[in-house]
């Protein structure tokens, strides 16, 4: 077994009680601490409980889609490893793969599974001030990409503001409206990464 610098903490995103339970088992072994979620409530809950080192997540989940979990993470300013699992090889597209580090095809071996493991958490340190400082910095990335994603949004509203009359007005409305519900996406998610940037600042402070 590795010696791992800390103990790393692997969130397992898997609907399948049997699979799950094994999984979790077999992490616990290779001296991981697994955190058990089915849904995204679950998600959330282990995400607010404590950092998270890796994601393995089952693609087919109840109400759940895991591919457009992991496109969640990314937006939210996650940099931790993520890799689908799925038995389906068809389910997985280009665009599915620039939001995660791999995929574990299902019946993986064990090997597979170990393999993974070391290569992602073999320099794990997982200390409270310097993953906080960890997260901090992604957010501060992911603030950044959100105010790039609405600079552009603004450029394309100037822009058909701005063109011909002889433009179809059906045509221009659809896209005002596409841009508008953009907006309001993208304002909610920076607003929510900048709720939870100040909640680390003063909780660094405090410490």
């Amino acid at each position: 077994m590795i010696d791992y610098p800390n103990t790393p903490r692997v969130l397992l995103v898997e609907d399948d009680e049997d699979i799950r339970d094994f999984l979790s088992n077999l992490l616990e072994s290779y001296g991981c601490e697994t955190a058990l979620a089915a849904s995204r409530q679950e998600v959330e809950t282990v995400l607010e409980d404590s950092p998270i080192d890796l994601v393995l997540l089952d693609i087919m989940l109840p109400n759940l889609d895991g591919r457009d979990l992991a496109g969640e993470f990314r937006e939210r300013g996650f940099t931790f490893p993520i890799y689908f699992m799925t038995g389906m090889r068809s389910l997985i597209g280009a665009d599915d793969l620039e939001n995660v580090n791999g995929i574990l095809y299902k019946p993986f071996t064990l090997v597979e599974l170990r393999n993974l493991i070391d290569r992602n958490l073999i320099n794990t340190v997982k200390t409270n001030g310097s993953r906080k400082k960890q997260r901090i910095l992604e957010l501060m990335t992911a603030v950044a990409t959100q105010r790039e994603a609405m600079r552009r949004q603004k450029e394309r509203l100037e822009k058909l503001v701005a063109a011909d009359k002889g433009s179809s007005p059906e045509q221009n409305l659809t896209t005002l409206s596409e841009l508008s519900i953009q907006h309001g996406e993208n304002l909610e998610i920076l607003s929510n990464l900048l709720k939870e940037m100040e909640e680390l600042l003063q909780q660094q402070q405090e410490d």
